[in-house]
C-alpha cells in the first residue's frame, strides 16, 4: 500500500519503514519523549529509518531485495543525518512526535520532495505488539499514541479474506520454521509443553494456530473501532487488485488529495524509491527463502508479474488451499467473512469434523526427507514423523478448546457490519 503513494505529490511515504509506533514503544517505551542519545542509537540500530540513516550497506541491501527494492537505490543517507543532527544540535531530549515529523520530513527533502503541497504522512503498523500474548484481546496501545502526536489523522485498515491472509502467513510461518509444530528433538518438550499450557506471544504459536491470531487481531479492530470517534478507513484487498482505479479514487476524495496520473496508465508499475517495485509476499523467494522446503514458493517470474494490482493474488488460495481446509476456514471465519461480506460458500451446515484432516504443510511430503532443509537435519526430520501423531492429537483438542473459548470470549457478532470505501 505504501508504494502506491512513493511518488505521490500529496503524501510522504518512505517504502522500507514499516511499524513506526510498535517498534518504537518496543525499544523505546511509550514515555512521549526520549533522550536524544538514544534516539540516535535506536536510528543506527533498530528502527526501520536504520536502511536510510546508515550508508548503504550490505544488510540493507538484502532488506531492500527482500521486500522487492531496487537495490541500485541511491540514497543521499549523509544528507539526511546532517539535517537531523543539525535540528536537534542543542536538544538534550526529543519528542516522539518531532523525531517522527523530522524523519519524514527530512527523508521528503533527501528526494527532492516539494513539501509545500504536502497533506499527509503515510505510516504501516501492525495489529498486535511483541510482548501481547497470542489468546488476549489486543488493546492497539499504539493508535492512542498517534492521538497524542498528530491532531488529525485517518486510520486506514486494509482487509482481507481471511482465507487467503492465513494461507498466505501460514505458507510464510512454514516456511521459516522447521515444521508446522516447529520442533526437533532438542526442543521438543519445550514446545509440547507450550501447546499444553498455551504458553504463546503472537507469532510463536504453531503454523496453523495462526488462525487464532486472526480472529483476536479482527475483533480487537473492530472493537477499537466502535469505540472511537477517530476517522476510519477499510480498504479491501481485494478491491485494491480487482477495482484498482475506481478504488484509489474513492480513497483521494474521500481523504482530499490529488488522483496520481501515473496510475491511469496502461503499463502502470509500482515504485519503491523511485525504483520498479519486484513485488513481495509469502511466496516470493526474496521475501521469503523458504528455509524448510516443506511447501513450494512461486518462480522468480511469477512473483515479478504479480507485483502490479492484478487477479491472481485475491484467488491463489482457492486452489492451494486442500477443499477440506477451505470449508473448515470458512467456518471458523464465517463471522468476520458476512461482516466484511465476502463469499460464503454453504458453510454453516459443515461443521469442524473437517479437523481430522491435515492442514496443509502439516505433514510434510516425501520429497522434504529427501531434500536437504537449512534449518533441520534427517535425523530430526525422522523424529518429526515419529512423534508427529502426538502433536496432531494434542492440537486437535487444543483447537476445539480454543474455538470454544474464543468466540464465547471475544464475540464477533456483536459488532456491526464494516462498510467499505
Amino acid at each position: 500500500f505504501q508504494c502506491l503513494f512513493d511518488n505521490h505529490e500529496n503524501i510522504i511515504v518512505c517504502p522500507l519503514v514499516h511499524y513506526v509506533y510498535s517498534n518504537w514503544t518496543r525499544f523505546l517505551g511509550k514515555k512521549t519523549s526520549v533522550s536524544i542519545s538514544k534516539f540516535y542509537d535506536y536510528l543506527e540500530k533498530n528502527s526501520y529509518f536504520k536502511y536510510i540513516y546508515n550508508d548503504l550497506n550490505d544488510s540493507s541491501r538484502s532488506f531492500i531485495k527482500k521486500i522487492g527494492g531496487d537495490t541500485s537505490i541511491d540514497f543521499p543517507s549523509k544528507k539526511f543525518r546532517n539535517f537531523i543532527e543539525y535540528a536537534n544540535r542543542n536538544s538534550k531530549t526529543i519528542a516522539r512526535s518531532d523525531a517522527i515529523k523530522q524523519l519524514y520530513f527530512f527523508y521528503a527533502v533527501c528526494i527532492n520532495k516539494n513539501t509545500e503541497k504536502v497533506n499527509y504522512i503515510l505510516c504501516i503498523d501492525s495489529v498486535s505488539l511483541r510482548e501481547e500474548r497470542l489468546f488476549d484481546s489486543f488493546d492497539l496501545s499504539i493508535l492512542d499514541l498517534v492521538k497524542k502526536d498528530f491532531i488529525d489523522f485517518y486510520i486506514i485498515s486494509i482487509q482481507r479474506d481471511p482465507r487467503a491472509q492465513f494461507a498466505s502467513t501460514r505458507h510464510q510461518l512454514i516456511s521459516q520454521m522447521i515444521n508446522n509444530y516447529d520442533y526437533k528433538i532438542s526442543s521438543f518438550f519445550q514446545k509440547f509443553f507450550n501447546l499444553l499450557l498455551k504458553k504463546y506471544k503472537s507469532f510463536d504459536s504453531p503454523a496453523n494456530f495462526f488462525i487464532f491470531y486472526q480472529y483476536i487481531a479482527f475483533y480487537s479492530l473492530l472493537k477499537k473501532y466502535e469505540n472511537s470517534n477517530d476517522k476510519w478507513i477499510f480498504i479491501k484487498n481485494e478491491d485494491l487488485n480487482l477495482n484498482f482505479l475506481e478504488t484509489i479514487k474513492k480513497f483521494c476524495k474521500k481523504i482530499n488529495i490529488n488522483f496520481c496520473q501515473d496510475w491511469d496508465s496502461s503499463n502502470y508499475k509500482i515504485k519503491m524509491m523511485g525504483k520498479e517495485w519486484n513485488g513481495t509476499g509469502a511466496y516470493n523467494s526474496n521475501y521469503n527463502p523458504n528455509k524448510s522446503k516443506i511447501l513450494s514458493n512461486e518462480l522468480k517470474k511469477q512473483s515479478q508479474d504479480y507485483s502490479s494490482p492484478n487477479k491472481h493474488v485475491t484467488e491463489r488460495w482457492k486452489y492451494l488451499l486442500p477443499w477440506t481446509e477451505k470449508l473448515f476456514l470458512t467456518n471458523f471465519f464465517y463471522t468476520e467473512l458476512k461482516i466484511s461480506n465476502y463469499e460464503l460458500y454453504d458453510s454453516r451446515k459443515i461443521d469442524f469434523i473437517f479437523l481430522i484432516f491435515p492442514f496443509l504443510g502439516e505433514i510434510p511430503r516425501i520429497s522434504w526427507f529427501i531434500k536437504k532443509s537449512e534449518n533441520i537435519g534427517f535425523i530430526d526430520k525422522l523424529f518429526y514423523l515419529f512423534t508427529f501423531p502426538l502433536f496432531f492429537f494434542v492440537s486437535r483438542i487444543k483447537i476445539l478448546i480454543y474455538i470454544y473459548e474464543l468466540k464465547k470470549k471475544y464475540p464477533i457478532s456483536n459488532f456491526k457490519k464494516i462498510y467499505f470505501l
